[in-house]
């Protein structure tokens, strides 16, 4: 059986985004594919939009189809050129986030959205009840065999129980939206916060978000999306938590390597790092391609909190 060919232009507002997903896109380009990749900021010249228009991008390239990786699709729409280019294209979006999270930008273009690539099945469920039948179950895993490969262990790292993520909360003034687009924060949304975490530690289970807020918001506005993204921190933050207290009253030793440091570039927060007590030690990120492989080649056991169940 010969498998179609396409011409595949990939999206993004941040370069790091294809990055990170380049063992992905190399499959594709494996498979036979035309894969191009492109940056798009918020300048765009009149010629460009007319190009994008007639189905032409800059440099000549005529995409069959458009890849947009889950915040991508969002970071188009804060940059103001969505309109120029989804009406234009047929397009699918993958998603290693939750776009539950992010329904106030989906509600657009949906009549080119051919697919969403969803690697949740409760989360497909919803989005078909919200009229999104394009959402498929894609529980894609794929490494670069060139990073990811068996090797000997690092003895810095060989620690019997191992935790690579954050651990913090998002400071108020930090929003999805900003500028001009921004939303005032509604001091009732600081109860229905107090509402969710005494919920999730009651239950000592995992809360859904989408299920907490459609009962007591309109989850597509943008309203919505900042209490999301608000409530997905401390979902993550309420799991871990309880995850250290309990490894901590075990008595047992825990390497977390992120832990308090809000991203990459950024220096832990000194003032939490005694918060579980000296068993759980943080560490700094690790580089993902070059020293996160050989945390995992070296260490016993590796703990994971995501934000799907």
């Amino acid at each position: 059986m010969t498998i179609p060919t396409y011409n595949i232009a990939v999206l993004t507002p941040n370069r790091q985004m294809t990055e990170h997903r380049s063992a992905f896109l190399a499959v594709l380009r494996d498979l036979g594919h035309e894969v191009r990749g492109y940056t798009i900021g918020r300048e765009l010249s009149a010629k460009t939009r007319a190009g994008l228009a007639k189905g032409e991008f800059p440099d000549g390239f005529r995409p069959d189809v458009l890849l947009l990786f889950c915040m991508s699709y969002c970071g188009l729409s804060h940059a103001g050129i969505s309109n120029a280019i989804l009406p234009y294209f047929p397009y699918v979006t993958m998603w290693d986030s939750n776009p539950l999270r992010f329904l106030y930008f989906l509600k657009d273009h949906q009549e080119t959205h051919l697919s969403m690539l969803v690697f949740d099945s409760q989360v497909v469920q919803d989005l078909h009840e919200l009229g999104y039948p394009q959402a498929s179950y894609f529980p894609y895993a794929y490494t670069d065999p060139g990073i990811f490969n068996p090797g000997a262990a690092t003895p810095a790292y060989a620690h019997e129980l191992c935790f690579a993520g954050t651990l913090f909360l998002p400071k108020p003034h930090e929003r999805v939206f900003g500028g001009q687009e921004a939303v005032a924060w509604r001091p009732e949304w600081d109860g229905m916060i107090r509402e969710f975490c005494t919920e999730r530690l009651a239950s000592r289970d995992y809360l859904d978000v989408y299920r907490f807020l459609r009962t007591r918001m309109n989850v597509a506005s943008k309203e919505g999306v900042e209490l999301s993204d608000r409530l997905l921190y401390h979902q993550n933050w309420n799991e871990r938590d309880l995850l250290f207290r309990a490894l901590t009253q075990a008595g047992l030793t825990c390497h977390v390597y992120g832990g308090f440091q809000q991203g990459y570039r950024r220096k832990p927060q000194p003032e939490n790092q005694g918060h579980f007590g000296p068993k759980i030690k943080f560490h700094p990120f690790l580089d993902k391609h070059a020293e996160l492989p050989a945390l995992y080649r070296s260490g016993t056991v590796h703990l994971c909190c995501t934000q799907f169940p």
